[in-house]
């Protein structure tokens, strides 16, 4: 096919190079346009071409043949295009289409993609998935942590973390299935035993530098600790792995030694609920013992002095009826109460001050006992000696009697003569004169015995 290049052809009718045909012009003196044999064969062969590859045979008495290869051609055509409705449904070989515009990785990697719709669902491997990208593993919310209700060592313990993964993550943790009958308790922890039924264990850092914490429950069985949390730090066998619990603010028992570290005063005290002070414990660094003090409920200390002495305002001893010993606190001089002994004298209690010994009960090497005093006794009342010692002695009253012609007197007990009588100067006796020997015990006399 051509544009029509006649001499007579209407140049660039349609533009540069494009040109057309004319009617001419009588006025001017234009020619029309001439056609020529080679313009009618190349419209000729234009239109029978496409009829023919139309697989329609040419036929001179048909008009319509143009347009039927036309339809017959588009249909063809349509044949081996995509349907817009379809949105790609009808493409033959899916597979190849994607390839052959590029995506045939992209589909391999989606094949193997996580589906957002799961959530992680999906994921095959959840703890290595955990332990790639770093993040803590709750491994499971009730596992039968070793099997049955039997001692185990922390040893034991370790390999059994050690064979659920627990040393693959930075954090992993788990809790024990609430029964008794599955779940191991560790006996050797130096600082009580962990039943691990309900227990919650969590687990930070590496094989060879490993955290370990387990927190028990409210009960527990198998002598373990209920509401305690238990600590294993291991760093490598030269750097003292072992086990800590953490002190229960609801009440506890401690295996170990309880540190209270200061220079200054430190007080161990026993609150009432509203806060006040029941009970203070404390010793000043380099005073004078160990205090206790009733706080609110009373005054005054008591002191365990570092020399062993023992410092109260009073000491009593008994339920009901008390022996006290106390002290006001105005002496001039310190007293001392001491029980001691030697060879010579095994037991004796005595009393001194800073100035000596005052008195003392002495238990003798044979079994006797002897009371002395450093000084004078005087009792407040002498009644009691009065009553038991002879205050005076003197003779009673004046008896008389004949002896010349009579009787006189006989040998009569507790009785001295007193005088002998001659009344009328011959040589014999007349008579006699006697008096009882009296002795005064308390407020009475008594007549003294002969032995």
């Amino acid at each position: 096919m051509h544009r029509i290049d006649t001499p007579t052809a209407q140049k660039d009718k349609f533009g540069q190079g494009k040109n057309g045909f004319t009617n001419g012009d009588p006025a001017t003196g234009r020619r029309a346009t001439d056609l020529n044999s080679d313009m009618w064969d190349a419209v000729q062969e234009e239109v029978c071409t496409v009829i023919e590859a139309a697989g329609i045979q040419l036929s001179k008495g048909e008009h319509t043949q143009l347009h039927a290869a036309i339809g017959r051609l588009i249909d063809e055509q349509v044949k081996t295009r995509l349907e817009k409705n379809q949105n790609g449904a009808d493409i033959p070989n899916k597979p190849l289409f994607l390839q052959n515009v590029g995506l045939g990785e992209t589909i391999n990697l989606a094949a193997g993609a996580l589906q957002k719709s799961q959530n992680g669902g999906d994921i095959p491997d959840k703890g290595l998935f955990a332990q790639n990208i770093g993040a803590a593993l709750a491994f499971s919310g009730g596992i039968h942590i070793g099997g049955d209700s039997n001692p185990w060592t922390t040893a034991e313990f370790i390999a059994w973390l050690e064979s659920q993964g627990a040393f693959n993550h930075r954090y992993w943790m788990c809790r024990g299935s609430w029964s008794y009958a599955d779940n191991k308790t560790i006996t050797d922890t130096g600082c009580g035993n962990i039943c691990l039924a309900g227990a919650v264990v969590e687990v930070m850092g590496f094989r060879s530098a490993m955290t370990i914490r387990v927190t028990t429950p409210t009960t527990t069985s198998g002598g373990g600790v209920a509401s305690a949390q238990f600590t294993y730090i291991n760093n490598g066998g030269d750097y003292s792995p072992g086990w800590r619990r953490e002190f229960s603010r609801t009440g506890d028992e401690m295996t170990g030694n309880l540190y209270l570290k200061n220079d200054g005063r430190v007080n161990f005290c026993i609150m009432n609920e509203d806060g006040t002070p029941r009970m203070w414990l404390f010793k000043d660094k380099g005073g004078d013992g160990i205090h206790i003090n009733n706080g609110n409920d009373g005054g005054g200390d008591f002191i365990f002095g570092k020399d062993g002495s023992f410092y109260a305002s009073a000491v009593r001893a008994g339920i009901g009826k008390k022996l006290s010993l106390t002290s006001n606190n105005n002496s001039t001089m310190t007293a001392t109460f001491n029980l001691w002994g030697d060879a010579n004298r095994p037991t004796v209690i005595e009393l001194d001050d800073d100035q000596g010994w005052q008195f003392y009960s002495q238990r003798n090497t044979d079994g006797s006992i002897s009371f002395r005093v450093n000084g004078q006794m005087e009792p407040n009342s002498y009644s009691n000696f009065d009553s038991r010692y002879v205050q005076d002695i003197r003779l009673g009253s004046l008896q008389y009697g004949q002896v010349w012609n009579g009787p006189g007197f006989s040998d009569t007990s507790g009785y001295v003569i007193t005088g002998i009588i001659n009344g009328n100067s011959d040589e014999l006796v007349d008579g006699a004169h006697r008096r009882p020997i009296q002795k005064l015990i308390g407020n009475q006399w008594y007549n003294v015995v002969s032995i």
